[in-house]
């Protein structure tokens, strides 16, 4: 599976859902992250405790520093609905800010998504 936010042009953040079965693409204002766990924005709604596999792929336009691109798995320790974005006349686009808590994650991976934390303008996310 290819790892790049470029798949979208005005994307800089990829998460990919269980090995690729679903994709959101956005910008580093949807995601907040660290070592233990992320918080992003996703047109995804989940149970709590529920195990997701992701894939998260991020690089800041702003930011000089390389891309990260790790698999990771955790549960999912909320899921609330944010307010819906009115895309045409009687359409809204429903959104969730999903919070996950990661599950046995390896250094190399912590370092590289705490790499990518440090450049995120933290708790933007809703």
């Amino acid at each position: 599976m290819m790892c790049s936010p470029a798949e979208s042009q005005d994307s800089d953040l990829a998460i990919y859902l269980d090995y690729g079965v679903d994709s959101f693409f956005g910008s580093c204002r949807d995601i907040a992250i660290n070592h233990q766990g992320l918080v992003f924005r996703s047109r995804w709604k989940f149970p709590l405790g529920t195990q997701l596999a992701l894939r998260i792929c991020a690089r800041c336009k702003d930011s000089d520093e390389n891309g990260v691109c790790q698999d990771v798995s955790g549960l999912v320790v909320g899921c609330e609905a944010l307010q819906n974005r009115h895309v045409q006349p009687d359409l809204y686009e429903h959104w969730f800010k999903v919070a996950v808590l990661f599950i046995d994650l390896a250094e190399p991976a912590q370092e590289d998504l705490e790499r990518l934390g440090d450049q995120l303008e933290l708790g933007v996310v809703g």
